[in-house]
């Protein structure tokens, strides 16, 4: 289940600020418009949870579907960076760490990401941005 013509699907938790300005972030530095985005309360995102069983982590997790996978957490965080441009594609570096510690230091950002950065509506798109990028 990936998202229109196999492309890869970045689901974010759409009431977040910070996960917001990733989605827009990304955007902006993206090598080529692969990603689709979808917020985590969305239809589509709810079918993707049933099909892949995830079920607690899809509230404090950035979840990437690709090639018929899932990748929570940190495991997502570094496949969309590989996939922006230089030097924050450079981050990528850090995913020969240890998952434990690398999730373990998102899951701290992840808990407290609405306290440090607020709330904010599902709404990334810009001017220029293909609204068929962002998945109901």
């Amino acid at each position: 289940m990936e998202g229109v013509q196999g492309r890869p699907v970045l689901i974010v938790d759409g009431n977040c600020a910070l996960c917001n300005w990733a989605v827009r972030f990304v955007l902006k530095h993206e090598r080529s418009p692969l990603l689709l985005f979808s917020a985590s309360n969305s239809v589509y995102s709810a079918e993707v949870f049933r099909r892949f069983r995830i079920e607690g982590a899809s509230n404090e997790s950035v979840i990437l579907i690709s090639e018929e996978k899932f990748y929570l957490r940190s495991a997502a965080v570094f496949r969309v960076l590989a996939a922006l441009k230089l030097p924050y594609n450079l981050i990528g570096i850090f995913r020969f760490l240890p998952s434990v510690l690398t999730d373990f230091l998102y899951r701290i950002v992840s808990l407290n990401r609405k306290k440090w950065f607020g709330f904010s509506d599902f709404c990334a798109f810009d001017a220029g941005v293909d609204k068929q990028r962002f998945l109901d």
